[in-house]
């Protein structure tokens, strides 16, 4: 094998000092790219899961029962088709909706909070200098810092399923509601015109009413984990490096 020409390994050293070298960084460059990485990486996909679980929950709430008489015999009602159909109505309206109830309700947690709340725990343990902060400090801090913003995070989607549970799910499961019954409604006239003169059709739909609450809220609550339990510094030094001040 040919041997490494010296120059490599003085440029490899030089590598390696460049990376293990303290250097400075700008603390809002630093919070608005780990605030970014929080809501992109982890808080998107966290509302995306509990509005997919909110979903479930008001479309296990619709239970269709039909009874007929009369009908044409090449006319039959599928009530489980129907019931599926109908969830997967469900299923989409709650989804479409979510994202503006999360929206309102989760200021706290978005990226201008976020990025304060990072800086306010990083120069908590770190010193600073016209804004911006050594790097080894940050990273020797990392776990501190990623645990406060972690409960910060955590505390207040607590506090935010709850409210969205309690003021509104409900008012949206009375929308739904209505829009099921009146799919229902007409349902039920398409079937009375399929029916002979002295015969009768119905159909009913049975929605359960919302409630357990708390226990839906419980349940939320319990779907939610920490971001980063056990973070390495090493974890960190990207989003160090990348607010790095040449």
């Amino acid at each position: 094998t040919q041997a490494l020409p010296t120059s490599y390994y003085d440029n490899q050293q030089l590598n390696y000092r460049r990376i293990t070298e303290n250097y400075v960084v700008d603390i809002h460059a630093f919070s608005s790219v780990f605030s970014t990485h929080l809501l992109f990486d982890h808080l998107d996909g966290t509302f995306s899961s509990l509005s997919k679980n909110i979903s479930l929950h008001f479309q296990d709430l619709v239970q269709v029962s039909a009874q007929s008489f009369g009908i044409n015999d090449d006319f039959v009602v599928d009530v489980e088709l129907l019931k599926g159909q109908l969830q997967g109505a469900v299923g989409s309206f709650i989804e479409d909706s979510l994202p503006n109830i999360w929206n309102a309700r989760a200021s706290v947690i978005d990226k201008a909070n976020l990025s304060i709340y990072i800086e306010q725990m990083t120069v908590e343990y770190c010193p600073t200098n016209h804004s911006t902060i050594l790097n080894n400090c940050i990273e020797d801090n990392a776990q501190h810092i990623v645990s406060k913003v972690d409960y910060y995070i955590r505390d207040h989607l607590l506090q935010i399923i709850s409210i969205i549970v309690k003021e509104d799910l409900p008012p949206l499961f009375q929308t739904t509601q209505s829009h099921v019954n009146s799919i229902l409604a007409h349902f039920s006239k398409y079937l009375q015109k399929k029916a002979s003169m002295d015969t009768f059709a119905k159909t009913i739909v049975m929605y359960h009413s919302f409630e357990n609450a708390e226990e839906l809220t419980v349940y939320l609550q319990s779907t939610i984990g920490l971001y980063h339990p056990s973070l390495e510094k090493s974890t960190l030094e990207k989003y160090i490096s990348l607010a790095r001040v040449d």
